[in-house]
């Protein structure tokens, strides 16, 4: 069976929650790969205690620079996600023993291996921060570069469906991190491709591609084959 992996460019957060939601009631596998357009975004109302900053200058920034603010499902606190990340989500078929702290591992080694190929050498599990996803040394100081989130869910025949997954930092705008801590992480700054190296590849087609590829060499190695996504196609 052939997994569809749709590049779709920019697009809203809310928008591919909508859409997730409507693949994983019908049991649909398939792969988004985009590029989110500008969003606060968080779960829970107490997340919005995790600014940095006043409300009013919290709210005035965002009418400023056009930014919205989304409520999701997701968990994982108070986020900023923009032009100049990349996200592949995912939404597969898994097994009965499969659990989120392999997900968890699944995207982080999968973020870890994709910026690799780009210079920058992340890592999981930092102990400073407990937190998902993945982190650099950003001269001499911790940042996250990789953010992750997943979700389980059963459909009426039985069968889990995981979803979402992980954004990676390329070369967004780092100041609307700032009015912010990230993932409800107080004292925490993030980094980018662009930031570390000076330079960054062009968010397109191409390089979702690429990032699917590490994915789905990842889910074999990680799963001992059990989960195997085998053809993978941008339409």
């Amino acid at each position: 069976m052939m997994i569809r992996v749709r590049w779709l460019g920019k697009q809203s957060v809310k928008d591919i929650e909508a859409r997730t939601d409507i693949a994983v009631a019908r049991g649909e596998e398939q792969v988004f790969v985009f590029e989110p357009l500008p969003t606060f975004r968080f779960s829970h109302d107490h997340d919005m205690n995790f600014l940095r900053v006043q409300r009013k200058y919290f709210e005035e920034y965002r009418a400023e620079q056009g930014i919205d603010l989304t409520r999701t499902r997701d968990g994982g606190g108070l986020l900023y996600q923009g032009p100049g990340q990349l996200i592949v989500w995912p939404i597969i078929r898994i097994q009965r023993d499969f659990w989120p702290s392999h997900a968890r591992s699944i995207f982080e080694e999968t973020m870890v291996r994709f910026l690799r190929s780009y210079g920058v050498y992340a890592f999981r599990h930092e102990p400073t921060f407990i937190s998902s996803g993945v982190w650099v040394d950003d001269h001499n100081e911790l940042r996250k570069i990789g953010f992750f989130a997943s979700r389980f869910s059963k459909i009426n025949n039985g069968m889990t469906i995981l979803s979402r997954g992980c954004a990676v930092n390329i070369s967004p705008d780092l100041r609307p991190f700032e009015l912010i801590n990230p993932c409800n992480i107080p004292g925490a700054h993030v980094s980018s491709v662009a930031r570390l190296t000076g330079s960054s590849p062009d968010i397109d087609e191409a390089l979702g591609s690429e990032l699917v590829v590490t994915f789905s060499q990842v889910v074999r190695e990680w799963t001992d084959g059990k989960i195997s996504i085998p053809h993978m196609m941008l339409v």
